[in-house]
């Protein structure tokens, strides 16, 4: 960049004057381009639903085991007590 500008300074390039423009258009345009990068790279990455699972507690599975008839209430109630006490 720093040789950008002491082009930009020489008396030489002063004659092309549209040069001058687009070059700082393009300085420009690089340093959107790093911010826009800088800031997406940053951000954390953006989840679907569906891709998102649900924390399962213990309970959760204690109940799950319940409907699919692994356990009965009694031993369900017990194990559910046991995990709910201190």
């Amino acid at each position: 960049m720093m040789l950008l500008t002491q082009l930009m300074a020489r008396d030489e390039f002063h004659h092309h004057r549209g040069m001058r423009w687009l070059v700082l258009l393009i300085l420009v345009a690089l340093l959107v381009l790093v911010i826009v990068l800088v800031v997406r790279s940053s951000r954390p990455a953006a989840t679907s639903a569906s891709s998102v699972t649900p924390r399962t507690t213990a309970e959760d599975l204690l109940a799950d085991r319940l409907a699919r008839g692994e356990i009965d209430v009694d031993e369900y109630r017990r194990r559910r007590d046991a995990l709910r006490s201190p």
